[in-house]
């Protein structure tokens, strides 16, 4: 059994329990990531203190919360209707990209800022505009790989060897990482310097992947978190 065959209430709270426990353990790796891309337009030293490494936490909180929510409940709503599990995966992560976007804009952009005071200073209009394109192309790379790629190469990889749950989300995190690592770099820096907007093909490969341990440790530790979770609550509770 999967999410694909619980009932709806049960996959929004398999999300919760799931994304809260990640988002509280990762929140520093994420901070962290977010100064080494950066750095590529802006030179500033960085404070490792545990108030700066959990700085923006709460926010992120909800912003994680949200948009994982909407990423596994059209997951299972997309599947139950299609029975197509590439396409359902993909998709949830373009919709939830319309959300993740715009919140990373006031994360990244908040300067002690209110949200409603944010979005005054910016504009709607700006904080969908700068980022959005990335910010799709990066979610779908990682719901595919978290709904379809990390459970079908466990499965796989359990017909004869043993610690699947352990080998496939480090292949399929690390994969993810490296796929879609150079769309978040474009959209951290986009976001950041909107003012003086940033194309795509002004950032090197080189400094595509700025950032690349911290997010691939986050991405391939995320799955891990959330497979077990998902495991664990369907065999004792659901």
């Amino acid at each position: 059994m999967s999410i694909k065959d619980l009932s709806s209430d049960k996959v929004i709270l398999l999300s919760l329990i799931g994304n809260s426990l990640e988002v509280t353990l990762q929140h520093p790796l994420n901070v962290l990531k977010n100064y080494k891309q950066s750095c590529l337009t802006n030179n500033y030293k960085f404070n490792c203190s545990f108030k700066n490494l959990y700085r923006g936490y709460f926010f992120n909180f909800y912003n994680v919360n949200s948009v994982s929510l909407i990423q596994y409940y059209s997951y299972h709503f997309l599947y139950k209707y299609t029975k197509n599990d590439f396409f359902s995966s993909l998709s949830s992560g373009l919709l939830g990209g319309l959300l993740a976007s715009p919140s990373e804009f006031y994360i990244i952009n908040k300067n002690n800022e209110s949200l409603l005071q944010n979005i005054k200073k910016n504009k709607l209009k700006n904080i969908y505009k700068y980022g959005l394109k990335n910010c799709l192309i990066r979610e779908g790379i990682y719901t595919t790989c978290l709904f379809t790629v990390t459970p079908r190469l466990e499965n796989f990889i359990n017909k004869d060897f043993s610690y699947g749950n352990i080998i496939s989300p480090v292949i399929s995190g690390i994969t993810a990482t490296f796929l879609s690592h150079p769309f978040d770099t474009i959209k951290t820096n986009q976001q950041k310097n909107y003012h003086n907007i940033i194309k795509d093909h002004q950032i090197s490969l080189k400094n595509s992947y700025k950032g690349f341990g911290c997010r691939s440790f986050r991405i391939t530790t995320t799955y891990f978190i959330l497979n077990e979770t998902n495991k664990f609550f369907i065999k004792n509770y659901f």
